[in-house]
């Protein structure tokens, strides 16, 4: 999910807002698994406006359940 705070601009016109990606590169199986009870490292790869520096906070959620439930991710 994302989330943002702006304004409305100060005309009736329109406002370009700086898009950014946030990608996964982990290293999984051909199925897109990875194996049980160990460490997974999960390199994120930013772009747009996050790879600038403009983030003020990212955040990650975790799901062990095929995404029924999510806990925050601690860095």
């Amino acid at each position: 999910m994302w989330t943002f705070t702006s304004a409305r601009p100060a005309s009736d016109g329109t406002a370009r807002l700086p898009l950014s990606t946030v990608r996964l590169a982990p290293k999984l199986s051909l199925e897109g698994t990875a194996p049980a009870g160990g460490t997974l490292t999960v390199p994120l790869k930013l772009s747009g406006a996050a790879a600038a520096g403009q983030v003020a906070a990212l955040t990650v959620n975790v799901s062990y359940d095929g995404g029924r439930t999510w806990k925050p991710l601690a860095p």
